[in-house]
């Protein structure tokens, strides 16, 4: 109702600026859930917040709005190396979230093998997991070639994220895969293929 909405708006921008980090967290998750294109900018301000909970917040959600604006905001976090990995790590999963083409070839090239070697083990996990989260639209193709790769094959923690990537993308050439996994040597691989 847009009457609720211009009640509720200037309260909600207001709140961004609050002294209480939870309240500036909430209120970021708030204004991005309204998906109002004239709002976007201070979500997008508080991705540079100084606390690491409201960036954290207000970067995941911008994972629920559907606007280009957001998609290069996104890939400008994951991309920038001076952030520290869990912002990056937030952002890949906000890019998931978010399911568009733009956002799922952004992280289709992070899970290039020598892409992903590059990165550190919490970034590395992130973006896989990250690829799970946008379940129909995950990049099954990218994930099932990482199976392939020394790295994949030596961490089976990765395996077993990458697993549960695979058997949420509902792609069907996953479930071969999926089904092979059940025989892995490793008992989280297995128990993430038989969920």
């Amino acid at each position: 109702d847009d009457t609720r909405i211009k009640e509720v708006l200037p309260v909600l921008l207001q709140a961004l600026e609050h002294h209480n980090r939870d309240v500036r967290a909430t209120a970021a998750v708030s204004v991005a859930r309204l998906g109002l294109p004239s709002a976007i900018d201070a979500v997008i301000d508080r991705t540079r917040d100084p606390d690491l909970y409201v960036r954290t917040q207000a970067v995941l959600a911008l994972g629920f709005v559907h606007q280009p604006i957001t998609t290069e905001r996104l890939h400008a976090i994951l991309r920038d190396r001076l952030n520290g990995s869990e912002i990056r790590l937030v952002a890949a999963v906000a890019l998931g979230l978010l399911g568009t083409s733009e956002s799922i070839q952004i992280l289709e090239q992070y899970l290039q093998p020598k892409t992903l070697k590059k990165l550190d083990y919490l970034l590395q996990a992130g973006v896989v997991y990250a690829a799970g989260v946008a379940a129909e639209h995950a990049p099954a193709h990218s994930l099932i070639a990482l199976l392939d790769t020394w790295q994949l094959e030596q961490d089976a923690r990765l395996r077993s994220l990458l697993t549960v990537a695979l058997g949420r993308s509902g792609v069907p050439a996953a479930l071969p895969v999926v089904l092979r996994l059940l025989a892995d040597d490793d008992n989280e691989v297995r128990r993430s293929a038989a969920a």
